[in-house]
Order: C-alpha cells, then structure tokens, then sequence
C-alpha cells in the first residue's frame, strides 16, 4: 500500500520508491515492536528492575518513528537513520 501511495507523486520517478516504501515499512514495523515490548514490560510485576528495558525499548521506537514523520516535512528533511535505513535498502 505505502509503494501505491509513494508512486502518485509527481516527482515518483526521480525515487526508488520501492526502496523508499521498504524503509517506511521497516521503521513502521520497529517502532510497533519496540513500542508493544515496553506495554508489555508495563504490566510486569516487577516494573522498576525493567525500567531499563523499558527505556531501551522507547528510545529504540524514538529512533524509529522519525525517518517517517520526516517524509512528511516541508522542505523533506533527511535524519540519519533515514540515511542508514536508505543506504541498507
């Protein structure tokens, strides 16, 4: 569906779009994961000895969630894990 969407654009050609549509997928699907794993550390018993983890995993959806919102930026702005998740495709 995100590589339907992306190849509307005027400018789709100049792009890899399915490299681009992979990328937004993959960062989508981390930030789901790492988002789910500290939820499901909140309803531990033991929260405080997983605050650790719990930190590790929302600093992992931060890490994430921004070469997607990037995309949507006027002018587009290129984060560093975009650059590596682009580079990885």
């Amino acid at each position: 569906m995100i590589q339907a969407i992306l190849a509307t654009h005027p400018r789709a050609r100049s792009a890899d779009v399915g490299a681009l549509a992979r990328c937004v997928e993959e960062c989508v699907e981390c930030a789901a994961a790492c988002t789910s794993c500290a939820d499901a550390c909140l309803a531990e018993e033991d929260v405080q000895e997983l605050v650790p983890c719990i930190r590790l995993n929302l600093d992992c959806a931060d890490v994430c969630e921004p070469p997607v919102a990037s995309r949507r930026a006027r002018p587009p702005v290129r984060s560093p894990s975009f650059a590596t998740c682009s580079s990885a495709a």
